[in-house]
């Protein structure tokens, strides 16, 4: 491979190959799988600016909930009118962002190395599991990331003739992703580019008063979604949160603040991304090790370009590790970078031992697996039998043919100047490999998780409640010991705000012995979990607001064991006074009657 001639060996389609594996690997089925996780929080919101015409105050339930800035909301708010909210539209401007992030890590590594670093960087990052992870799901993470990548990559290309218009893309860009989930959009670029900068002192070019004032107007343009929120009040009917209430300012000072110097939450170990980088950079992660290991160890032998991205990387790592919040998405941001890293190191020593090494067990894996894929139908029988489960249609399907693929690109690839080489643009036996397992990683995330949904039973519960919960004003809906109702809002579409009741402080009069009181002579809904912690307090405060407990059974329950939904329909009666009142008689201070 140390002669390896790209120019001659890459064929005009090979950048076409990888685009159409990034949008099939990412958009496949992207709709089919119901939501989960924070996903509700992006899709509700949505709904609730689109509902209530508010787009500068985030709110579930009808209250201001600021975590994250309005940006990401407002992508999501086309695709909803378009799509009608389903698991689809909140999740499109994450896989379109995924592709914006692509084509910035593969414009950055063709300006700072050449082709065919650009495209190994750009099918590890495509086929690396934080990419896919974040690129299928309804969140800000790879808006971020794809910020930040964007960024570099415009400065690279800008670098030589900067001018204003240049500098304000550059600020806007970083600012922008800033908007989705917070100020590392904009430190990561220009951690990226100081060891660039501070070589032979470029610095200098770049302390002009057109770079200063792009940046206070990229500074203005991130600031005035937030002022506009403090300045113009909320739609009717939206309340904010118990508790010290934050504004949009106060919110951007908390976050990326307060949260890198003295963390309130996310308090994982420092040590934390030496493992967590790793894990968004599966399976590419023993050759980034690889990569990193020898850079470090031959650092003066290195071109300056690998340097500077080498120094790059670290700064960043260590930026992160010295935010005391830290969680593993957190350094999502970093991937393109590290691919870079990766491909632009193979291709200075493609003959390094460990990394032929590893390549070639890694395609003995991919056949064993291909075979196994190949297999798949024969042996689910006695998978029924084994574990009792009858695997979902989608992934019994994808499982054989992804297994039959990865044998073909295997097989055509058994000799230089394979079409697999050509139609790649990577070298003999290295883009069968990749290939393979990006089909690998394209077939589980595209596939084999989406069809996995038919085994989640809250999405269903939802669905069944629906009927049962028909003529039920949403002010009569109680969660108990919970606020996680941003499913049911979505999936029902609910138009005004249910009540929350969580654990009262101590002392305070039950809360929801008020509620059910203030509903007298109506149905109620509670919903909570099943679980002993949730329902004996349920049960405690419903006997304290005079209702039998004995004979109240759940109507509806969710399928499944721990942590699962369990629906509760209660016909308040009258209190005694009211039935009296609607009788025409009340009680005197005695207690006798009279005539009202």
């Amino acid at each position: 491979m140390t002669g390896y001639d790209f120019n001659e060996k890459q064929s005009g389609s090979s950048g076409v190959l990888l685009w159409i594996f990034a949008i099939v690997s990412l958009f496949m089925f992207l709709g089919v799988n119901a939501l989960w996780a924070s996903e509700d929080r992006w899709a509700e919101i949505a709904r609730e600016m689109i509902q209530t015409g508010d787009y500068l105050h985030p709110a579930i339930n009808r209250q201001i909930y600021f975590d994250k800035p309005q940006l990401s909301y407002w992508f999501i708010i086309p695709w909803a009118k378009l799509f009608g909210f389903t698991e689809l539209a909140p999740r499109i401007p994450s896989a379109l962002a995924a592709l914006a992030g692509l084509f910035g890590t593969l414009a950055l590594a063709r300006k700072l190395f050449d082709s065919r670093t650009a495209l190994l960087s750009g099918w590890f990052l495509a086929s690396c599991y934080g990419f896919l992870f974040w690129g299928r799901t309804a969140a800000a993470d790879m808006a971020n990331m794809s910020a930040a990548v964007l960024a570099v990559a415009w400065f690279y290309h800008c670098e030589e003739k900067p001018n204003f218009l240049k500098y304000l893309l550059f600020w806007f860009i970083a600012f922008c992703g800033a908007l989705t989930k917070g100020l590392p959009a904009v430190a990561v670029p220009v951690v990226m580019i100081m060891p660039y900068l501070f070589r032979e002192k470029r610095f200098l070019k770049h302390l002009k008063f057109s770079n200063f004032l792009a940046f206070f107007m990229g500074l203005g343009f991130y600031f005035l979604p937030f002022i506009l929120a403090s300045e113009i009040p909320p739609a009717p009917g939206m309340t904010f949160p118990e508790g010290p209430v934050l504004s949009g300012l106060e919110l951007v000072w908390r976050e990326n603040i307060i949260r890198v110097v003295k963390a309130f939450d996310h308090n994982d170990p420092v040590y934390s991304y030496l493992y967590h980088l790793p894990r968004v950079l599966i399976p590419w992660s023993p050759f980034f090790l690889i990569a990193f290991g020898t850079a470090a160890a031959g650092y003066k032998k290195l071109y300056s370009r690998h340097q500077e991205l080498f120094r790059g990387v670290v700064l960043c790592f260590l930026m992160f590790t010295a935010s005391s919040s830290r969680r593993w998405y957190y350094i999502l941001p970093l991937a393109p970078f590290c691919c870079i890293f990766t491909a632009a190191m193979f291709y200075r020593d493609p003959e390094n031992k460990l990394v032929k090494m590893l390549f070639s067990l890694l395609r003995y894996c991919l056949i064993f697996v291909g075979a196994c894929g190949l297999a798949a139908p024969v042996m689910l029988p006695v998978f029924k039998m084994m574990f009792k489960i009858t695997p979902p249609l989608l992934a019994s399907v994808a499982i054989p043919v992804a297994g039959l693929l990865i044998l073909v690109i295997c097989m055509m690839d058994n000799q230089p100047g394979s079409s697999v080489e050509k139609k790649t643009g990577m070298p003999y036996h290295i883009g069968s490999v990749v290939c393979g397992v990006a089909v690998v990683m394209a077939a589980v995330f595209g596939a084999v998780m989406p069809g996995m949904t038919v085994f989640r039973t809250e999405k269903p519960f939802i669905l069944a409640a629906r009927p049962l919960l028909a003529g039920i004003p949403e002010k009569d809906i109680v969660f108990f010991q919970t606020d996680n109702l941003a499913k049911f809002q979505y999936y029902l579409q609910w138009d005004e705000a249910a009540a929350i009741i969580n654990k009262q402080k101590k002392g305070e009069k039950s809360r929801l012995k008020e509620f059910i009181h203030s509903r007298a002579g109506r149905r109620v809904a509670l919903l909570c979990y099943d679980r002993p912690r949730e329902i004996q307090p349920l049960f405690a405060e419903l006997e304290q607001a005079q209702i039998n407990t004995k004979e109240l059974k759940p109507v509806l329950k969710e399928a499944g064991s721990d942590k699962q939904w369990v629906l509760f329909l209660i016909d308040v009666p009258l209190r005694k006074t009211e039935n009296l009142k609607n009788t025409g008689e009340i009680p005197d201070k005695k207690g006798r009657k009279k005539d009202a």
